[in-house]
């Protein structure tokens, strides 16, 4: 497959399965909560978390009900300062506070919270980390800094954090380091994501027989790549 392959996440291609919808449904359980303040979930590897994690950024993104921040977690040279961290969560888009990126992005990060949260007219700020597993006592240090400020600011920060299931190591890891209430805040409620089931695929094979491709030219992807097997009612759902 090509980069521009329709089942590549880059080109918006989500479907539904048994894992998103689970985790969809915990998180906004979570989120009707007013004293949640984050869940964590994970899975094995190519199991669709990261797709998951696009496809609700997309919903939220598009009926503006939160502030969604989208990060990976990776493991670099400086991951024991919290400053790379920080910058991370900001991010390099511009805006009034874009030259406090560098000199101080607890500031960026809070300035852009509270900017970003006035145009969409919401106080939810979810901050979804993915690879979170990768995240050092140090970051997890300056998460819960950044968090008690936004709410001392009148804002609900939400910290979903989604990863391997190592997530599960470093939650010990975290209770052995006597940081707890890290823990209770944003591990107390773990969601278990699993893998793809028999109706899953078929759902995506159902799918590709009604996505168009290429983009806008009205002709599915089934139709588009196997024209004779289509034209005689040949279809991937069937398979």
């Amino acid at each position: 497959m090509n980069r521009r392959h329709p089942l590549q996440v880059r080109d918006g291609f989500h479907v539904e399965y048994g894992g998103s919808r689970l985790l969809r449904g915990m998180l906004s359980e979570a989120l009707s909560k007013s004293l949640s303040e984050g869940m964590s979930c994970s899975a094995i590897t190519r199991t669709g978390k990261t797709a998951v994690t696009k496809a609700l950024e997309a919903d939220f993104t598009a009926h503006r009900s939160a502030l969604f921040i989208r990060r990976r977690c990776i493991n670099y040279r400086e991951r024991k300062v919290a400053n790379p961290f920080l910058r991370r969560l900001r991010g390099s888009e511009g805006g009034p506070d874009a030259g406090d990126v560098h000199t101080n992005p607890m500031k960026a990060v809070k300035n852009h919270c509270l900017n970003e949260c006035d145009k969409l007219d919401t106080e939810t700020v979810v901050f979804c980390l993915d690879e979170a597993q990768n995240l050092s006592l140090e970051e997890f240090g300056a998460l819960a800094v950044l968090t008690e400020a936004l709410q001392a600011l009148g804002l609900r920060p939400f910290v979903l954090l989604v990863g391997q299931p190592e997530l599960k190591l470093l939650r010990d890891a975290l209770l052995e380091w006597k940081r707890g209430e890290l823990v209770s805040r944003w591990m107390g409620t773990h969601c278990d994501l699993p893998g793809f089931v028999l109706k899953d695929v078929s759902a995506i094979c159902g799918a590709l027989d009604q996505l168009t491709w290429p983009p806008g030219s009205g002709i599915t992807y089934t139709q588009h790549y196997v024209p004779e097997l289509w034209r005689a009612g040949w279809r991937m759902a069937g398979q």
